[in-house]
């Protein structure tokens, strides 16, 4: 199977003045060697107990007084003194210092100044002590208190996900599902949302019926990795340039390199049947919102649209460990847990609260676990964060 490994050039960086469609570069990709490949096809396969492979686990139990309640974490944002939950259920960003005390909660539905009809994702620049929420029709930034700034109306009414790069700049990616939105998947904007770059040109004959499953999604960072949909390749957006940093190998089970042209642009298909196409012929890919790192690690979901599996990438030894997305504990077994993001060098995840009360009894046997079940039998929400081993026994 031919791959094509893709480098992105470097992004130009426009002046803020410059505003007209002239003065816009779609920046293209370049034929070029990735850096690092992560050989998923011929990688370990582990099936022993999740808690061989953790070094840590705490949890942070956040506060449950009435404001400070929340229905889902869409996402989570980290600095070193908040904690950030974005409920997009609710339409609310809740806002905790680093112990789980609520400070402030944003929740402003309205059209005036500050206000927002359809809230789809946020980003937190730690660098200004700003939030900045992506809402139909508009961009809106908060300061570090929750009191609102500014705001700018864009001609685009969702977003896939959004992130806070250097001074002020964002990066902003559009789902396929939503690309008629933009003629690309990502744009770079400067501090007051001007497009200074572009990346990864949406063909325009793709049917928006026929895109499943996939979302696209930035890691955390000032220089965040990112994963697309339907992509092999985990994007570096760098200080001053954005490159593939790591092509992940599936072999001859990956993706086809024409997938787009053949299922994503045919009136024969819809989405159940790309599912169905994907299912028979095992074309794997990486998932969802689902590729975070550490100093020491990258770890990704993969799947082929029947099974779903963790892929565990070693920056220090270069080895790459696979397991399931199911995973088992002594008295819990087949347990999912979703890897959502990170916050220093320790991966946030979301599970069943039983697995992760006996991972984190298994590896503090002195700790009061009753009082943490209590806690959460009593519906505080609480959050965990485990650290893989750097070297495996």
């Amino acid at each position: 199977m031919k791959r094509a490994h893709l480098f992105i050039s470097l992004l130009v960086i426009l002046s803020a003045s410059c505003s007209s469609e002239s003065d816009k570069k779609q920046d293209e990709l370049k034929s070029g060697q990735y850096p690092i490949n992560i050989d998923v096809a011929n990688a370990k396969w582990f099936e022993g107990d999740f808690h061989e492979l953790i070094e840590d686990v705490y949890y942070v139990a956040l506060d449950t007084q009435m404001e400070a309640l929340f229905a889902e974490k869409t996402k989570l944002l980290f600095s070193e003194n908040k904690i950030i939950v974005f409920d997009r259920r609710l339409q609310q960003v809740v806002v905790f210092d680093e112990d789980g005390d609520f400070l402030f909660k944003i929740h402003r539905p309205g059209e005036g100044p500050g206000e927002y009809i359809e809230l789809w994702t946020i980003a937190y620049d730690e660098e200004y002590d700003e939030l900045i929420l992506a809402a139909s029709g508009k961009i809106l930034w908060y300061d570090g208190y929750g009191d609102y700034i500014r705001e700018k109306k864009v001609p685009f009414s969702h977003l896939g996900d959004m992130t806070s790069l250097y001074n002020g700049e964002l990066a902003s990616y559009f789902d396929l599902r939503h690309f008629r939105d933009s003629s690309a998947r990502v744009i770079i904007s400067d501090a007051k949302f001007n497009e200074i770059g572009s990346y990864f040109p949406i063909p325009i004959d793709i049917l928006t019926e026929n895109v499943t499953g996939f979302y696209s999604h930035f890691g955390v960072g000032k220089e965040p990795l990112a994963t697309g949909v339907y992509m092999n390749e985990i994007t570096r957006f760098g200080r001053d340039s954005v490159y593939s940093e790591y092509f992940v190998d599936f072999g001859e089970e990956g993706l086809p390199d024409d997938f787009m042209e053949t299922y994503l642009m045919d009136k024969a298909y819809n989405a159940q049947a790309v599912r169905d196409v994907m299912a028979e012929k095992n074309y794997w890919s990486i998932y969802g919102g689902a590729a975070n790192e550490t100093a020491n690690h990258v770890l990704f979901l993969y799947s082929n649209r029947e099974e779903y599996n963790q892929a565990l990438y070693n920056k220090k030894t270069g080895e790459v460990l696979t397991f399931s997305g199911y995973l088992d504990e002594p008295s819990n077994k087949n347990a999912y847990v979703y890897f959502q993001t990170t916050f220093n060098n320790y991966f946030v995840v979301q599970g069943k609260s039983s697995f992760l009360l006996e991972l984190y009894g298994l590896l503090n046997p002195n700790a009061d676990v009753e009082a943490v079940e209590e806690a959460i039998e009593n519906e505080v929400p609480v959050l965990w964060f485990v650290k893989f081993k750097t070297k495996l026994e």
